[in-house]
């Protein structure tokens, strides 16, 4: 009997259950039901590993400025903050404010997939957080964009190299992944679709839109690297590089891995943000008044 536990091979075991999942779900009659088997496995497994202030659902993720994403099969979110808008357990609705990562979840990845997982996950990064300026003392006068932690309630104000900026700061994103069982394609293929997409996001200036991560359990990940360092980085819009690796300690460790390091590191709005949802808004009236005093 061992009398140590190892977090390597416990994942290892998570991620063929996650496998063994897959294949079950395939003899699943129906598209959807196979769809929906997937999702639930994954989720089921994240909700268990992930620390418990982090919710972990599906559905779509919105902002105050009118923008919806698709709809997602994993959504990451704080969840002692985030208020959920739900129809029901696959309808629900969260506020990008306090979103934490969304991820897709495929059989397999071909051509077609690429396209969606790329599509998804720019419909998730383009949605706005609200962010307000405040006015500091520093010289010269000037506002700053405050920001706070995952999981905290209490914002810190920041300065010239601290202000939050989703656009440009890749912890201050939403982060995104896709994870699959392997790929349907050689290796030079698949790699070829991805830089088509990343190059076309390139040329709209739009590379932070890409996801962080593509996760096959039981073949390759796909990730932006330095190249001239083989150093692993968060998001595509710091480097121009693709690093296409089987992981010697598991694929899903890496996935988790790099969930647990957003879920530290990243930052986001004040939880003021979130008010929004709930104010009024600018065509609302009172009608049929009364007052009454005493």
């Amino acid at each position: 009997m061992k009398n140590s536990f190892d977090t390597h091979s416990f994942l290892q075991k998570t991620g063929e259950d996650i496998v063994a999942a897959f294949d079950k779900a395939d003899d699943v009659t129906t598209p959807s039901g196979v769809g929906d088997a997937k999702e639930k496995s994954v989720i089921e497994r994240l909700d268990q590993i992930l620390p418990v202030g982090i919710g972990v659902g599906s559905g779509f993720v919105f902002d105050s400025y009118g923008e919806t994403s698709q709809q997602m099969d994993v959504v990451l979110f704080e969840k002692d903050i985030c208020p959920r808008f739900s129809y029901s357990e696959s309808v629900t609705y969260y506020p990008c404010e306090s979103v934490i990562a969304t991820g897709e979840i495929k059989s397999s990845i071909g051509k077609a997939e690429l396209s969606d997982i790329f599509s998804k996950t720019k419909s998730v990064k383009s949605l706005k957080r609200f962010s307000q300026p405040k006015h500091t003392s520093l010289p010269p006068p000037r506002n700053c964009f405050p920001y706070r932690v995952y999981g905290s309630k209490t914002g810190f104000q920041g300065t010239p190299k601290e202000d939050y900026c989703q656009d440009s700061k890749p912890f201050d994103q939403i982060f995104t992944f896709a994870l699959a069982k392997s790929f349907q394609t050689q290796r030079k293929t698949y790699c070829d679709h991805l830089l088509s997409h990343l190059r076309n996001l390139k040329a709209e200036k739009n590379l932070h839109l890409a996801p962080n991560l593509v996760v096959t359990l039981d073949d390759r990940v796909l990730f932006p690297i330095l190249l001239d360092k083989l150093n692993y980085i968060t998001s595509f819009q710091e480097v121009t590089g693709i690093g296409c690796f089987n992981m010697s300690s598991n694929n899903f460790r890496l996935l988790i891995e790099r969930i647990h390091l957003f879920c530290n590191k990243g930052r986001i709005v004040p939880i003021s943000a979130i008010n929004r949802y709930f104010a009024p808004n600018d065509k609302e009236q009172v009608i049929n008044g009364l007052l009454l005093s005493f």
